[in-house]
């Protein structure tokens, strides 16, 4: 199962990094999201976030000063604002607490997680995050 992920998170990444689509989308305020390198669906929202080199399913929110990196976020994640997500496969129905980081201290992350050999981290569909 493990090389079946890992394989899954190269697959997407690469497939991010071939299609080069990149978009920036209006905040309320000055701030602008942006997305670099990566897959964006529809009904997706970054809200001064930044996403690099990730795929985004529908209906994923990246709140402000957040930022997703080489990542797979499946339907209806939520990013809090100020958190940081790094190689990591998050399944559907995630709210990511404000001020979290995943994917930058894999020990702590293999404590709540799922951490694959290579340093992927899953996160089960619907799991619930402590702020």
């Amino acid at each position: 199962m493990q090389f079946g992920v890992d394989q899954m998170h190269l697959a997407q990444i690469g497939f991010a990094r071939e299609a080069r689509q990149s978009g920036t989308m209006p905040d309320r305020g000055a701030r602008m999201g942006v997305a670099l390198d990566s897959i964006i669906t529809g009904g997706c929202i970054i809200s001064g976030g930044r996403v690099q080199n990730s795929v985004l399913s529908p209906r994923v929110r990246v709140n402000e000063h957040a930022e997703v990196l080489q990542s797979v976020l499946m339907e209806n994640v939520v990013i809090g604002e100020q958190s940081r997500i790094r190689r990591a496969i998050i399944d559907k129905d995630v709210v990511i607490p404000p001020k979290t980081n995943i994917g930058y201290d894999l020990q702590a992350d293999g404590e709540q997680f799922t951490v694959t050999e290579s340093g992927i981290v899953v996160i089960s569909k619907g799991m619930k995050l402590e702020a």
